[in-house]
């Protein structure tokens, strides 16, 4: 994930803030759940994201199993995906076994 410069901002034709998705785990809940690389997040739960670090605490807010709305802008076109939160699988799991999407 990365933070959107307003260089890039301007080439997507974006307006506000959000986080690119710079790949998507195979198999994982974000796969599922239909976002893609590309694909920028806006918000998570209602929730207005603007860096990698606020979407990682929004989803560490919820809980396993849970379901999230995450809007999303993919190419000029704004759609809310839901996505059933998992944990991350121990191949690429943190120490602290954080959650994610």
């Amino acid at each position: 994930m990365n933070e959107i410069s307003d260089d890039l901002r301007d080439g997507l034709d974006l307006r506000g803030d959000g986080v690119l998705v710079t790949g998507v785990v195979s198999g994982s809940p974000a796969e599922r759940a239909g976002i893609r690389k590309g694909d920028v997040i806006t918000s998570f739960n209602s929730r207005s994201i603007e860096s990698p670090y606020e979407l990682s605490q929004a989803v560490r807010s919820e809980s396993v199993g849970e379901s999230a709305a995450v809007k999303i802008n993919r190419r000029g076109s704004t759609q809310t995906i839901t996505v059933r939160l998992g944990t991350r699988p121990s191949s690429i799991r943190g120490d602290d076994g954080d959650e994610y999407t």
